[in-house]
């Protein structure tokens, strides 16, 4: 199986399974991550119009995430990635402090 945007992935998922087992690998294992230059000429997507939804809004998210894989090199051990919010902090918590690039939970009292 390959990924999307890590060809080499079988090779890295190798190199991922010895380091697991304590095998030596030749090198240290490394993640190399660049923007790619000659990217695909997407434009990234617009921003939702509350900071809530830039944490919420499932759609934003996904195509924030494409967005950022499409332009991404993955070299040695990186590999792509979902990333989503803090999702443990959104379920649990209702007090939350939304800002444009973090969540932070509100002290209780």
């Amino acid at each position: 199986m390959s990924l999307l945007y890590k060809p080499d992935w079988e090779e890295t998922k190798e190199t991922y399974v010895k380091w697991w087992n304590g095998e030596y690998i030749g090198r240290c294992a490394i993640s190399v991550k660049a923007p790619i230059s000659k990217s695909p000429a997407r434009k990234p997507p617009l921003l939702p119009n509350t900071i809530e939804d830039r944490w919420l809004d499932f759609s934003y998210i996904e195509s924030k995430n494409e967005y950022i894989m499409q332009n991404t090199y993955y070299g040695a051990e990186a590999f792509p990635l979902f990333r989503v919010p803090d999702i443990q902090a959104v379920i649990h918590t209702v007090h939350i402090l939304e800002q444009k690039s973090t969540l932070q939970k509100k002290p209780d009292g």
